[in-house]
This record gives C-alpha cells, sequence and structure tokens, in this order.
C-alpha cells in the first residue's frame, strides 16, 4: 500500500490548494449571500457532513505545512487576501493584492482588519526570509489613508527597512492607482 501524497496548502496546482481555494469562494459566497431560511438550513446540513469529514481526516501535522517564503501566495491562510510577487529585491518585494467580497467593510472598501491582517501576512514573510529562520512580530502598525477597494487589483510594496541584531523593522504600502492607500510599519524577532 502506497503512501498518500501530501502538500503544502499554498504549492499551486494541487488538489489541496484547489480545496483551498474552494474554502475562499465559500467565504465570498456566505458573506454575500441572499438565501431563504430553508436554503440556509439545507446548506447547514452539507456543510455539517462536510466538517464530520475533515474532522475525521485529522491533521497532517500542528504547522498547516505552508511555505514561509514571500512568493507566489494564495492558498495556505484562507482568511488573508490574495497576493502575488511578481518581483523580488534583496530587501523588497512587490506585487499584487486583491481584497475579495469576504474581507468587506462598508461601502465597496476592504475591512481594516483584513488589510492589517495581510500586512502581519506579507511581512512576516518578508521576515522569516530576511532573519533565514522563524521570526514573531512584535507590534504592527497601520495607518489608513484612503479607501482600498475590495475586488479590483491593487499593488503593494514590503520592504525590510532596518535590521538590528534580532530585530528586524519592515513596512508595506497598498498602493491603488499608484498612490499610497495604507501604510502598516512594525518590528519582528527573530527566534533564538
Amino acid at each position: 500500500m502506497s503512501e498518500p501524497t501530501t502538500s503544502r496548502l499554498d504549492e499551486h496546482s494541487t488538489v489541496r490548494a484547489a480545496l483551498a481555494g474552494a474554502t475562499r469562494a465559500l467565504q465570498d459566497l456566505i458573506r454575500g449571500t441572499s438565501i431563504n431560511d430553508d436554503q440556509a438550513s439545507q446548506l447547514l446540513g452539507t456543510l455539517s457532513g462536510v466538517l464530520e469529514e475533515l474532522a475525521a481526516a485529522g491533521s497532517d501535522d500542528g504547522l498547516g505545512r505552508v511555505a514561509l517564503d514571500p512568493g507566489p501566495i494564495g492558498c495556505s491562510q484562507a482568511l488573508s487576501p490574495v497576493y502575488e510577487v511578481t518581483h523580488r529585491g534583496a530587501h523588497e518585494v512587490r506585487g499584487d493584492l486583491t481584497f475579495s467580497r469576504f474581507h468587506l467593510g462598508s461601502g465597496g472598501a476592504a475591512h481594516g482588519g483584513s488589510i492589517a491582517l495581510w500586512a502581519d501576512d506579507v511581512l512576516g514573510r518578508l521576515a522569516h526570509v530576511t532573519a533565514g529562520g522563524l521570526t514573531r512580530t512584535a507590534y504592527l502598525h497601520v495607518d489608513y489613508q484612503a479607501l482600498v477597494p475590495v475586488g479590483h487589483r491593487v499593488t503593494f510594496v514590503a520592504r525590510v527597512d532596518n535590521v538590528e541584531g534580532r530585530k528586524l523593522s519592515l513596512s508595506a504600502d497598498v498602493l491603488v492607482d499608484g498612490e499610497v492607500a495604507t501604510r502598516a510599519h512594525g518590528l519582528w524577532i527573530q527566534a533564538r
């Protein structure tokens, strides 16, 4: 009997990545659905069956088997917005980012908490690569300067501002039509 093939959730073109993508789509559709109580009850029954099957399967490890490199990200953290790194420099990454309906705050704009979640994710991955190992967020500060639209591709720049021993200062900007809409900065500490 052969061992089942496993993959990291953020590896593209795998069945597990497709499952994570379907989870994202489910979140988006539930966020904006308009169904009656009978439909909701029927779907709840279906989802309960899926939850039971997943619980029975167990987990493959305690870490979730995700890559901590800021590469093409889209599946590993189903709560975080999808983003893709399109350029890597020595101390900077740039890319594209899309907030979906699941991340809607109000008025067509991304919820501030989802923006902070994204910033912690992309900067944490950049800290990991820069430090060459595990880091932890000490603090993250986010300045919201303009609305970030939901459902539209925007761009970002994440950079290493300073490294002092085990301390890494990093920042990220979300740009809408070339203008900074959100600026985040924080401190990450390399594990001993």
